[in-house]
């Protein structure tokens, strides 16, 4: 199936629940929004070029996505706020103004996903080792510049909870 050219794609709210397999939502203002309780599933689906975010969930809204493709959106890629939980597995987050946006406080889990090319690859309280090719964060301090990191995101994403970069 297909969402595309709306104002608006794909939008859940109260306990709503759908499922999208091989489905794109394209070109609409917000890919996906999904708000208070509502609950989706997309297995190889893809959000791209939407004209703001592309999956949104606020008001403990939950998503699973398997091998899914959110791509080229305008603004946040994947957003969560207000007790929203996402389980993202086998995806990538790409090309997006902002790749992963997380404001909740829910759970969200992330296995074998690729979050890289965006503009800004993360916001909010998430461990830099999310982002494709980073590992886990070693150092408590880093004086640039280091050959071991050739721009400041990979420093930051090397930092231990505290850590400075000079």
């Amino acid at each position: 199936s297909r969402v595309a050219s709306n104002h608006e794609g794909l939008t859940l709210s109260r306990s709503a629940e759908a499922e999208l397999k091989r489905s794109s939502v394209s070109n609409n203002g917000d890919g996906i929004s999904l708000f208070g309780s509502a609950d989706l599933t997309v297995k190889n689906g893809k959000v791209l070029k939407n004209k703001r975010n592309g999956v949104k969930l606020v008001h403990s809204a939950s998503a699973t996505m398997e091998s899914a493709a959110i791509v080229g959106n305008s603004g946040r890629g994947l957003v969560l706020l207000d007790s929203s939980l996402a389980r993202v597995g086998k995806s990538e987050i790409r090309q997006n103004d902002i790749g992963l946006s997380y404001h909740s406080g829910g759970e969200l889990e992330l296995n074998e996903n690729t979050v890289a090319e965006n503009r800004v690859d993360l916001i909010g309280d998430l461990n830099g080792s999310v982002r494709q090719g980073s590992g886990a964060p070693t150092e408590e301090e880093i004086v640039l510049p280091d050959e071991e990191y050739p721009d400041l995101q990979a420093a930051v994403d090397a930092l231990l909870p505290g850590g400075t970069v000079i």
